[in-house]
């Protein structure tokens, strides 16, 4: 995901990658956002571009002319990305049809953190009051210790932090962001959103682009952005780059009701618990009602799969971990995972 305010020269990315420094630079972003169509056999576009666009939608985010505003902006793929994508060139005034897979819209996702610099484009897209009426300001981020519970940090985010970042640090539901975003998305008339639609192929000749869906219907439109997740149809198709690459490590998330959390543990605050290769994660999410839980750590000898859950190695790495940790893993497996 990318946030970036041109205007004000503020870029974020949950990008962990020597790029952060170039999407600072908007020209250098406009540069890295074309690379990956116009070099399908380049490292760094197959691997390292956090983008996946048709040469058309690079001359619409450039500035050009493409086909004129009567030809859709075709975009695969209706979570976060797309519904943030087809909101801001709605809002510009051009046509969107959103190409979602599933047959509608459901209640997916976890929780996520949001820090000052994603406020701008919030802003811009019209969104910042819905996102912050669902949305808790924690008091305080902090790092415990995996062992004994102590605390190594500890990050104030209240009114010393918003006086100093002038936008505040907040904790939501996935589902709660997104419905933000569809809201404000269905609002527009020139944006309109198509379910049961499961893209398998493109053409871009030049001049406009055609996608091809499973069921043999065929869409045109003047320019093609991909937002159909990590393992992308379109993506691989321009830049034929294989699987995901895997590093080892295993990620659980779960949310449970609050009032099911027994043991004692912070329920108002952003806390990490941070062991050797693991870490817990947990916070509250819609006004303390439901508790965000996600464990990350190294596997040893299972390999991972999208289907284990919980996956073998957790009990095994958490062993010896804080009993409040012990007990934070225990319920990966028994809600959503």
């Amino acid at each position: 995901i990318l946030t970036c305010d041109w205007s004000s020269d503020v870029c974020s990315s949950d990008l962990a990658s020597p790029l952060s420094r170039d999407l600072r630079n908007p020209t250098r972003l406009l540069s890295l956002f074309c690379h990956a169509s116009k070099s399908r056999n380049a490292k760094f576009a197959a691997r390292d571009s956090p983008f996946s666009t048709s040469r058309l939608a690079c001359l619409l985010i450039r500035g050009g002319s493409v086909a004129g505003k009567s030809d859709p902006i075709l975009i695969v793929g209706g979570g976060l990305g797309g519904a943030a994508a087809a909101l801001a060139l709605g809002r510009k005034g051009y046509p969107v049809k959103i190409l979602e897979q599933a047959p509608e819209l459901g209640v997916i996702g976890f929780g996520i953190q949001l820090g000052p610099n994603v406020f701008p484009m919030f802003d811009r897209l019209g969104v910042t009051d819905a996102v912050m009426a669902s949305a808790i300001r924690p008091k305080a981020v902090m790092m415990v210790d995996s062992i004994d519970g102590g605390v190594i940090a500890r990050v104030p985010t209240g009114e010393s932090f918003l006086k100093r970042f002038k936008r505040p640090y907040i904790v939501i539901h996935r589902v709660d962001l997104h419905s933000a975003l569809l809201d404000a998305c269905a609002k527009l008339p020139n944006v309109e959103t198509i379910t049961n639609t499961t893209v398998t192929g493109y053409e871009d000749d030049g001049n406009r682009v055609s996608v091809q869906v499973r069921d043999g219907r065929i869409f045109e439109g003047a320019a093609l952005i991909a937002a159909d997740g990590i393992r992308s149809t379109i993506r691989q198709l321009m830049l034929g780059e294989g699987e995901p690459r895997t590093i080892g490590y295993i990620a659980h998330r779960t949310i449970v009701p609050m009032a099911d959390v027994k043991f004692d543990v912070d329920r108002d605050n952003v806390l990490l618990w941070s062991g050797p290769g693991f870490h817990i994660v947990h916070y509250p999410l819609r006004n303390n009602t439901l508790f965000n839980i996600v464990t990350v750590f190294k596997t040893q000898n299972a390999q991972p799969t999208d289907k284990d859950a919980p996956h073998p190695d957790l009990a095994h790495v958490y062993r010896d971990s804080h009993p409040t940790m012990r007990q934070l893993w225990a319920k990966i497996g028994r809600a959503h995972v």
